[in-house]
C-alpha cells in the first residue's frame, strides 16, 4: 500500500510552527521540536555532517569484500546497495512517522542476516540517538534513547526526522544520499577513486536515491525485504576476511 511521505503523520498538514507548541490535548502525542526554519536547515546539516559522531565511517557494508574480491564495480555496488536500503531501511524510517518505533526496532532486528550488518547498524544509530537526544530536548528522542532495544539507524533516524518535524521523505533522501557518500568515501579509502571522480559519481547516483525513496514510499513494513545475496555474502566473508580495513 503506498504511503503518503507528505509532512506531518499520516499525511496530514503540519500545524504552523505556534500551533505545534500548543498541542496539549488528552491522547496527542507531544509537540515536536520546531525550531524556526533557518536553524531547522542547519540542524539538519549537521546532523548529516560526516564529522557528526557515528561512527559510520569505520563501516564499508561489505564494500570492502566486493571491491577485494572484484565481484562488482563500485559504482554497481553502490546502486544494489541503495536497491537494497529502498526495500528495506527506507520503509523502516519512513514507518517510523506513524508506528512505534520499538516494534519497528526488533522486527528490523530479526530481518539483517549479517552479524556485521546487524551490529554495524545498531552501533550507528545508537551514536546518532545518543547525541541527537543530547542536542535536541524532545520526549520522543529521550524515551526512545531509554527503551530502544537496539536503536538500528534506520528506525533511528525515522524518530529523529519526526521529532524534529523533518518530512518523512525529505529525511529518507538525506539517509539515501548519505548511504551514497559512505560507500563513495569507503571506495577512496580501498581503491584509486580520486576526488573529482567520487564527487561525479555521487552526483550520477542522485536520481538512484530519488528512485529507492519513490520505491519506498510504496510499501509498508509487510512489503519489506532484504533479499541482497551479493552484500550479504560479502558481508559474512568480510567477518573472516584475515585483513580488513573496515569494521564491516
Amino acid at each position: 500500500m503506498a504511503r503518503d511521505s507528505s509532512p506531518g503523520r499520516g499525511g496530514a498538514r503540519p500545524l504552523p510552527p505556534a500551533d505545534r507548541t500548543q498541542r496539549t490535548a488528552a491522547g496527542d502525542k507531544p509537540p515536536p521540536y520546531r525550531a524556526t526554519e533557518p536553524i531547522l536547515l542547519l540542524d539538519l546539516m549537521q546532523i548529516t555532517d560526516r564529522s557528526f559522531p557515528t561512527g559510520a565511517y569505520v563501516h564499508s557494508a561489505g564494500l570492502e569484500s566486493i571491491v577485494g574480491q572484484a565481484l562488482l564495480s563500485v559504482e554497481d555496488a553502490v546502486r544494489l546497495r541503495l536497491r537494497q536500503i529502498a526495500r528495506l531501511d527506507l520503509v523502516f524510517l519512513m514507518a517510523a512517522y506513524e508506528r512505534p518505533p520499538c516494534d519497528l526496532d526488533r522486527r528490523f532486528h530479526a530481518m539483517i542476516v549479517p552479524r556485521e550488518a546487524r551490529d554495524a547498524s545498531a552501533q550507528v544509530g545508537r551514536q546518532l540517538l545518543r547525541n541527537a537526544a543530547d542536542l535536541f530536548d524532545t520526549t520522543a528522542l529521550r524515551e526512545f534513547a531509554e527503551h530502544a532495544p537496539h536503536a538500528h539507524h534506520a528506525v533511528v533516524s525515522g524518530v529523529i526526522g519526526d521529532a524534529l518535524g523533518i518530512q518523512a521523505g525529505t529525511a529518507a533522501t538525506l539517509y539515501g544520499y548519505q548511504a551514497v557518500r559512505d560507500q563513495v568515501s569507503a571506495a577512496q579509502r580501498l581503491t584509486r577513486l580520486g576526488q573529482t571522480e567520487a564527487q561525479r559519481m555521487i552526483h550520477r547516483l542522485k536520481p538512484d536515491v530519488l528512485a529507492a525513496v519513490a520505491t519506498a514510499t510504496q510499501l509498508d513494513v509487510e512489503d519489506a525485504a532484504t533479499f541482497a545475496p551479493i552484500l550479504d555474502i560479502a558481508a559474512m566473508a568480510h567477518e573472516r576476511a584475515a585483513v580488513r580495513l573496515f569494521v564491516s
